[in-house]
């Protein structure tokens, strides 16, 4: 059976479904409804801060209020979701709610689709998603189980989504078998992580990184590889996508960063082609204010702001300016900024007294 390689670094048998292809673009966002599952995989890599949780997250950004969520969709043009948790459907009601609220927000053509591990939805609680809007819905099961059946009897696109296991051939190719039988539309096998929360029952189950990443497991890819090309025949209803780790840090979420990127920068800023935003920094000398540092160093209002970081005030600016407010003396910085919801400086490099960056 032939295979493809996706825009991202991914592999598929076929067509990949449109979520997926927003999702390489970068303009999915992800809503993250609930941080409490009634399952415990040991493989979870949900992150301490949320795990657990009842806290609302739209990407990197915390849920306050409806609001948050339309201005961090609208800032990153995405043309859909992914609505995750934990296990949102614990929170039914609320999701549903969302997933109505998008639709009415943004309109029918806005794709949303939704992860969840529960065996246990009735025709009901299924109708009701449906009718929601929900274009379409992700089990994660290593099999097909009667929730899954009853899934298929209404006109969405149906996935079941899986990390690849490391030498778990066989289950995971009845599961394709039996997953084209009923017309399932994709199966994403996903590479397996470790992460910071999973790292310990991961060393536990004898599973070590891959030589050349710091995430990977060890053995996933080559099983996902191998799977795909025992497939000698071509499915008749089913695509395969392996989804591989540098698909989702590279393509997805760098992509939607720089998506990201272009709608917030200032005007002095730069966005960089990996999507980081560049910029100068001052800081005030003892006993001067930041204005007057700016009054000083002439700095025109279209050319700097005055912000807030964990560490204090500053000016951020041009990175020119940065250099010339060095020569003049003061402690100045180039910044290379994660352009998230909560922005964070990746790499900072300190000019000297010249006006050049220090190594």
């Amino acid at each position: 059976m032939k295979i493809i390689k996706t825009k991202g670094d991914s592999l598929s048998t076929g067509d990949i479904s449109r979520a997926c292809s927003l999702c390489i673009s970068g303009r999915k966002s992800v809503l993250f409804i609930t941080g409490k599952c009634n399952k415990s995989c040991y493989y979870c890599p949900i992150s301490e801060k949320r795990k657990g949780k009842t806290s609302m997250w739209i990407n990197e950004k915390q849920v306050k209020e409806d609001s948050d969520i339309i201005e961090e969709i609208n800032t990153c043009g995405s043309g859909g979701v992914g609505i995750t948790g934990g296990e949102p459907l614990l929170d039914i009601e609320n999701t549903i709610l969302y997933i109505t609220l998008l639709k009415k927000t943004f309109g029918k053509n806005f794709n949303i689709h939704l992860y969840t591990c529960r065996d246990d939805l009735n025709k009901t609680e299924l109708k009701r998603l449906h009718d929601s809007g929900l274009d379409e819905i992700r089990f994660h099961s290593f099999s097909i189980n009667h929730t899954i059946k009853k899934a298929r009897e209404f006109n969405w696109t149906l996935t079941i989504e899986i990390p690849v296991i490391p030498e778990e051939i066989k289950q995971v190719t009845e599961l394709i078998k039996e997953s084209d039988k009923l017309k399932v539309d994709f199966i994403n096998l996903n590479e397996l992580e470790f992460s910071d929360t999973n790292s310990d029952n991961m060393q536990k189950k004898g599973f070590t990184l891959t030589d050349d990443n710091l995430y990977t497991v060890k053995g996933s890819y080559e099983t996902a590889k191998y799977v795909l090309d025992s497939i000698k025949q071509p499915l008749k209803h089913t695509v395969l996508h392996f989804c591989t780790s540098s698909n989702k840090y590279d393509y997805q979420y760098w992509n939607r960063l720089k998506n990201r990127a272009k709608n917030i920068k200032k005007d002095f800023e730069i966005v960089q082609k990996n999507g980081l935003i560049k910029k100068g920094v001052i800081f005030a000398k003892e006993g001067e204010s930041l204005e007057q540092t700016v009054q000083k160093l002439k700095l025109k209002l279209k050319n700097f702001s005055i912000e807030k970081k964990d560490i204090g005030l500053r000016i951020e600016t041009t990175t020119q300016n940065a250099r010339f407010g060095a020569r003049k003396g003061y402690q100045c910085a180039e910044v290379l900024e994660i352009p998230s919801a909560e922005p964070f400086d990746l790499e900072v490099t300190f000019f000297n007294k010249k006006g050049k960056l220090m190594e």
